[in-house]
């Protein structure tokens, strides 16, 4: 099915028109696309078995769940499916998805093994949202675990793709923004993020290098009130840098 064919659609409740974009009706409200693509983990209409965006045969199993959680935007239950084993919870008014800490690592895991599998990468694209995602007037959002403001963050560092953190618990993507990462890490761009900041703890180094070497300098005793000694140590520097890769990777 291509994406020209399903440009527009029937609600299968009350027969209006309706886009795939849409969660819900517009007329009668019913739940018209949840997430069930094990691949690229788009949205899929009701009733297709196949996923528009990439191909791929749908997997979704609604399941049960341990407590009851809130979306973060609206303040909607959200539900629970596995998609292929992976645990999801996700909002049927906004199409916002909670995903737990260790299932989203398993899923950049797993893609960035299906990227450097991949020979000839996947022309197709993540389909442009017709009606953009309407953000709440809240810019920081609550965890729906534990209650706390999470944390913004710019995934891998470059990608562009803003999530909403909690770090022990998990992270929670608005609508199409996992589809976006899913896309981002098959297209190489973890290994790019990574080549990134390599080349940033070289400019670093360099720039260390330099300063210690320059007599023109003022002790950085001085100017840091840290002891030479520590202040240049390349283990420390080194270390550190590392440690900010690994936390933009997560």
């Amino acid at each position: 099915m291509t994406h020209d064919s399903i440009k527009s659609m029937q609600c299968p409740n009350c027969g209006a028109q309706v886009t795939p974009d849409h969660v819900r009706c517009d007329y009668c409200r019913s739940v018209l696309t949840v997430t069930s693509c094990p691949s690229c983990f788009s949205a899929v209409f009701k009733g297709m078995r196949y996923c528009p965006e990439c191909g791929a045969a749908v997997d979704r199993t609604e399941a049960e769940t341990d407590k009851k959680r809130l979306c973060p935007r609206c303040d909607t239950v959200l539900i629970a499916a596995d998609i292929a084993g992976t645990r999801i919870h996700e909002c049927h008014d906004c199409g916002g998805i909670w995903v737990d800490a260790a299932s989203f690592e398993r899923i950049c895991e797993d893609r960035e093994k299906q990227e450097k599998a991949i020979v000839y990468p996947s022309a197709i694209k993540p389909t442009v949202l017709t009606q953009p995602v309407q953000k709440a007037s809240r810019f920081y959002v609550p965890c729906p675990e534990c209650g706390e403001l999470m944390n913004q963050k710019n995934f891998a560092g470059c990608s562009g793709i803003v999530i909403d953190l909690c770090k022990p618990h998990g992270i929670w993507f608005d609508r199409q923004e996992l589809q976006r990462i899913v896309a981002f890490i098959k297209d190489g761009g973890l290994q790019k993020a990574r080549a990134m900041e390599l080349e940033r703890i070289k400019e670093e180094q360099s720039r260390l290098q330099a300063i210690r070497q320059s007599p023109s300098m003022e002790p950085l005793s001085l100017i840091t009130g840290k002891p030479d000694r520590s202040w240049y140590d390349d283990e420390s520097i080194i270390g550190s840098l590392v440690k900010r890769l690994i936390s933009k990777l997560k």
